[in-house]
């Protein structure tokens, strides 16, 4: 028998009969069928079919198997493809699931189903609010006008999904978070697809608290959900489960996390690389993790080139994390590398990137061991210009932490003259003592070192950088090659600098031209100083 037979189910397109009770001979084992037509026939819920849910869910026979086919709907956006026991091909949409769903969540009857599967009817739910924001496709816009003018809904798809949603948080007593929630406009959020993916970590977080017996179940079909191909639902899931691993004794999904990372990591998306590398600096709170996380290594390091300062920023910051427990065995074998990719961030667009590099610069000198510090060396010569330049970045918390590497790395070279000179903040006089102490070949890659800070964006480390090149050029003297290679430096400096780099640049050439003894440029060198000068006091006088 099918499991129809029995059962008086409006039939579609016509109008339901309100005063008639529908007519059951029989209630069907398996409610598929009956579920999937009332859903075809009746996508508004009238009160027949409403009368139909209702028998359906207060037998105990059928009341969980009906809310399983419920939900089977909901999570296969935007239509359910079936068929019934009769072999009839059938396609249901969610909506209509939806407005089913906002209907039995206001009977008074007690529905234990409901708890069960509250995981899966919430993130179906919230991912459907998700689909419904963007331009839905036009077979599901038709549909929705039809099924609005046959019954009062909300304005929009998105808005049905929100209310249902609320209903369902009521109905499992999470009314004070979804307040909280709604205070700070939480679900406006989530319906603007600007702001979705931080509403969805603060829900959350909000949540997170009162789930006990749900948030590993949200949290395992999420990780379910990632290890799928779900492009749509990345992002969001991503923003979500992060969230959800700051709760005590989630480390049971850890592993599969870290299983997810790499493949995430390489995302094209900048926004989805800080989702994991926030989940990842959640976990990285549990030492036994940290040590896990060393298999990341690889893929970290290749971060720290990202083009997005964001991405930068929080890898540094793991890598921080991740390093500090010094004597772990990891830290040998990255500390070359590590310290290579760490020396471009010094001048990095972005502060905090600047910040988190020097200290993990100094955190590589101090954790080396007598081996390691002897390969460490050279590198450490390579950056000592680089930061006595930054020495005079505007950020003061940066030209700080400057000072603090740059002291930790001439202990390390055993410079005790240039520490003290830098200990009483004498700058320049210890530019001097780095070149006097150096043979011509090191003062040469000092050069090399100041070219690369005059590509700064920042004018004052330019200007350090043409100071301590005025400087070389007195160590180069005789070495017309190196000597050249300065003022051509200096000559191509972009025209827009500012008055006082410019003057500072044609002092600096008339330096080293005096150094190197040639003095076929120095009159195109004096009208460039005067044409400097002459700027600075337009300047003076404009002020």
């Amino acid at each position: 028998m099918s499991s129809l037979e029995g059962w008086d189910l409006p039939g579609e397109g016509q109008p339901s009969d309100v005063s008639a009770e529908p007519r059951v001979e029989t209630t069907p084992e398996e409610p598929h069928d009956v579920v999937v037509t009332l859903l075809h026939r009746a996508p508004s819920c009238d009160r027949e079919a409403l009368t139909l849910w209702r028998q359906m869910l207060s037998n105990s026979r059928t009341a969980d198997k009906t809310l399983q086919e419920l939900l089977r709907v909901l999570q296969n956006w935007p239509w359910h493809h079936t068929s019934t026991a009769d072999g009839n091909s059938i396609d249901v949409s969610v909506l209509a699931a939806t407005r089913a769903l906002q209907e039995i969540l206001q009977m008074p009857e007690h529905l234990p189903g409901l708890r069960v599967h509250f995981p899966h009817f919430f993130l179906a739910l919230l991912f459907q609010m998700l689909f419904t924001t963007e331009e839905l496709p036009e077979e599901v816009d038709a549909f929705w006008q039809r099924v609005q003018q046959e019954g009062r809904l909300p304005s929009t798809p998105s808005r049905l999904a929100m209310e249902t949603l609320k209903e369902l948080l009521s109905y499992v007593g999470l009314e004070d978070e979804m307040r909280e929630f709604e205070r700070k406009h939480g679900w406006e959020a989530l319906l603007n697809p600007e702001t979705q993916l931080s509403a969805m970590g603060l829900l959350a977080r909000e949540l997170r608290g009162a789930w006990r017996g749900s948030r590993y179940e949200i949290a395992r079909y999420i990780v379910e959900l990632l290890s799928r191909e779900q492009p749509r639902l990345e992002l969001p899931a991503m923003a979500f489960l992060a969230e959800l691993l700051a709760c005590p004794d989630m480390w049971r999904y850890a592993e599969r996390v870290l299983q997810l990372a790499p493949r995430y990591l390489r995302s094209e998306s900048s926004v989805m690389r800080c989702l994991v590398l926030r989940a990842l600096s959640i976990l990285c709170h549990e030492p036994a993790m940290t040590k896990r996380m060393w298999i990341l290594q690889r893929r970290l390091m290749e971060l720290l080139g990202d083009a997005d300062g964001e991405v930068v920023e929080m890898t540094l910051s793991l890598l921080r994390r991740m390093l500090w427990d010094i004597n772990q065995p990891f830290f040998k074998s990255i500390t070359l590398e590590l310290a290579e990719r760490l020396q471009p961030l010094f001048d990095h667009n972005n502060s905090r990137v600047q910040l988190l590099s020097l200290q993990l610069f100094q955190r590589l000198m101090e954790g080396a061991n007598k081996k390691g510090r002897k390969k460490l060396k050279e590198l450490v010569y390579q950056s000592l210009v680089q930061l006595l330049c930054i020495l005079h970045d505007e950020n003061q918390e940066v030209a700080e932490a400057s000072r603090d590497t740059l002291l930790r790395a001439v202990h390390l070279l055993q410079k005790r003259k240039l520490s003290r000179l830098l200990e009483r903040r004498q700058t320049w006089p210890a530019g001097e003592c780095l070149l006097s102490e150096s043979s011509s070949s090191r003062a040469s890659q000092y050069v090399q070192q100041a070219l690369w800070c005059l590509q700064s964006r920042k004018p004052s480390v330019q200007e350090a950088a043409v100071r301590f090149m005025g400087l070389a050029g007195q160590r180069l003297k005789g070495q017309q090659e190196e000597l050249q290679v300065i003022r051509e430096a200096l000559q191509s400096m972009p025209g827009d600098i500012s008055a006082s780099l410019a003057n500072l640049s044609t002092q600096t050439q008339l330096i080293l031209t005096a150094v190197d003894g040639t003095a076929s440029s120095r009159p195109r060198l004096l009208d460039r100083l005067h044409g400097a000068w002459r700027r600075r006091t337009s300047l003076w006088v404009s002020d």
